[in-house]
């Protein structure tokens, strides 16, 4: 089950994307995410992850003893960190085929490359079994890691990068 949920997340990020945003102004990025300077290496990522919440709505967290860049609250609700080193304009092709996914529900967006934090944010269903799973992609502006959060709800989607966020904070 974990090596299908780490998959669904890796197929996301490398095959994922939004549609079309024509208002003139970026779209921040959600859930404060726009607020705080992303982590920019392995260690400092690893040790964001090890300050986020120990339990999440009565889910104990655990990090994978061969990849110290993923945070899981239970089997199908993760936070990773993934190298990207592609570029921005690399980046937000890959997030903007995520529209074209059967199943995608798109609900934000902000693909222009120069227009700050890339992200997108929404929901697909897995045909591998788990149901609807609930995203959120993003990558600061000229960073090398890719955050992905993939959920079985919105609820615990919002928690993870609440969690992640003040886990910058506290730093």
């Amino acid at each position: 089950m974990r090596r299908a949920v780490a998959i669904v997340v890796l197929t996301v990020v490398t095959a994922a994307g939004c549609g079309d945003d024509d208002s003139a102004d970026p779209a921040p990025a959600p859930l404060g995410l726009a607020s705080v300077a992303m982590p920019a290496s392995g260690p400092d990522i690893a040790a964001v992850l090890q300050r986020m919440p120990g339990e999440i709505d009565g889910i104990p967290a655990a990090t994978e003893a061969d990849f110290e860049l993923i945070r899981r609250y239970g089997n199908l609700n993760t936070i990773v960190a993934l190298p990207f080193s592609d570029g921005a304009a690399a980046l937000a092709a890959d997030l903007s085929r995520f529209q074209f996914e059967e199943s995608a529900v798109v609900e934000g967006s902000q693909l222009e490359p120069d227009g700050g934090t890339l992200w997108v944010m929404g929901s697909f269903v897995d045909e591998g079994g788990a149901g609807v799973v609930h995203l959120l992609v993003w990558s600061a502006p000229g960073a090398e890691w890719v955050f992905n959060v993939s959920t079985e709800s919105a609820e615990m989607r919002e928690a993870i990068v609440t969690g992640f966020v003040e886990a910058i904070g506290s730093g």
